[in-house]
């Protein structure tokens, strides 16, 4: 009855998921299972075992977090002292969770899910001789043949379609006697997650920070004076800029004209030379500061700073070799994309 439990709920959410299949991703899932049975009273012992299955995810947001669903089948096996045989575990799973994707990991995920899990076999082949040896089913016996585990793991990019998953389950009712486990055994679990469709993961914000400053190449930066003495001039700053930067086109703009630039439907960027407050309480600090078409300070991994000081400490801006060599480093850092 569980096993048809766990089904219908991992079809429900397959249906569910196909009405968002041009946000979807999905795949199978292959992993290596290491049971946590080692006891002292006991005295058991496993070489694990291997688990599949198939997952989707369904992104809240266009980037960073998803809902994670998964239908899994693991089989494990773990030698019991007390009866002299390996006892085999098999169950059906479903990984229920949220998985979130961090540019500050290269894109990778730690992800936590709930995990109903249903045993639907535990037995032995007991006898002294393998000619004697008979299949022994506890499966029957077992008080938590249902029962359901936390799991919280990492997810690592390997490639575009391609992860490699590291995490530990849980399990809030299983318990152990002198023969087996009533349940399941805590469980380590390596995988790998082959994705099939969907969007692409691996480097998600780092490819839409280039993407972004590929097309700030082909229009215009604005560029907002706030430099941090007098002798940086509007004239000055243009001629460094002509200078020393060829991204892209670039305007020295007035306060006055950042409100209707900020206001209006398009992409595009700002960048303050200068000094600027981070917040109420936070100290003042000067450089080039990178701001997106809303007027607000880029978010990593776009270059949000970039700063020159020579090694005699000089401000920033206050002449003309030092404010070069920081938008010769701005001009670089928007080149890259790195």
């Amino acid at each position: 009855m569980y096993t048809r439990i766990l089904l219908i709920l991992g079809l429900v959410f397959m249906s569910f998921a196909l009405k968002a299949q041009n946000r979807l991703a999905y795949g199978l899932n292959l992993n290596f299972n290491a049971p946590m049975v080692q006891q002292k009273q006991t005295g058991f012992s496993s070489n694990g075992g291997l688990g599949g299955g198939m997952f989707m995810e369904i992104p809240f947001s266009p980037m960073s977090l998803s809902f994670s669903n998964r239908i899994q089948f693991n089989s494990v096996s773990y030698f019991s002292p007390t009866i002299g045989s390996n006892v085999r575990s098999d169950n059906f799973e479903l990984n229920l969770g949220v998985k979130e994707y961090f540019a500050s990991l290269d894109s990778s995920a730690l992800f936590l899910h709930i995990t109903p899990s249903y045993t639907s076999l535990s037995s032995s082949l007991n006898g002294p001789k393998a000619a004697t040896q008979k299949r022994v089913n506890y499966s029957n016996s077992l008080n938590h043949r249902f029962d359901f585990g936390i799991s919280p793991g990492m997810e690592i990019q390997l490639s575009q379609r391609v992860g490699l998953e590291l995490s530990y389950t849980f399990y809030v009712n299983t318990t152990a006697n002198d023969s087996l486990f009533d349940g399941r055994p805590n469980m380590l679990r390596l995988g790998l997650n082959l994705r099939f469709g969907g969007q692409d993961k691996s480097g998600g914000l780092k490819k839409m920070m280039r993407e972004s400053l590929e097309g700030l190449s082909k229009d215009t930066l604005y560029i907002v004076n706030r430099s941090c003495s007098d002798k940086m001039t509007d004239d000055l700053l243009n001629q460094l800029f002509e200078q020393y930067y060829d991204h892209s086109a670039m305007r020295i703009i007035s306060d006055e004209e950042i409100g209707d630039l900020s206001r209006k439907n398009e992409d595009h960027f700002f960048a303050i030379v200068g000094a600027l407050f981070g917040g109420e309480s936070e100290p003042e600090s000067t450089g080039i500061y990178l701001l997106n078409s809303e007027f607000e300070i880029c978010d990593f991994p776009f270059p949000v700073l970039t700063t020159y000081r020579d090694p005699m400490g000089a401000p920033c801006f206050d002449n003309r070799s030092i404010s070069a060599q920081a938008i010769i480093t701005f001009n670089k850092r928007l080149k890259n994309r790195s």
